[in-house]
């Protein structure tokens, strides 16, 4: 819990495990994302025994959550900033082409 009473962000814990600054966090917490989406794209590109269908849930999954909480905001607790893609998604007609 942090002094508001929510549940601890990634980036405060990070802070607290290493003893870091806020921004220091930050950086870090954006390299190991990047280093994450290397190491799914790369393990979906070797041969493996689980059917694609079940990679691309995983991966779709992963990408919600990077626009969910890929930015500073956290959606959660701030909604709003998944406006324009909700609107996109449920509002908005997107173009099919055969």
């Amino acid at each position: 819990m942090n002094k508001r009473g929510d549940c601890a962000s990634g980036v405060e814990c990070y802070m607290k495990q290493y003893d870091a600054s806020e921004k220091k966090a930050i950086e870090e917490i954006q390299k190991m994302d990047v280093n994450a989406w290397k190491d799914i794209n790369e393990d979906c590109m070797r041969p493996t025994n689980a059917p694609m269908l079940l990679l691309q849930h995983f991966v779709n999954l992963i990408r919600v959550t990077d626009v969910s909480y890929g930015n500073d905001d956290d959606a959660y607790t701030i909604p709003s900033s998944l406006k324009d893609y909700v609107t996109l998604l449920y509002i908005e007609q997107v173009p099919m082409y055969e």
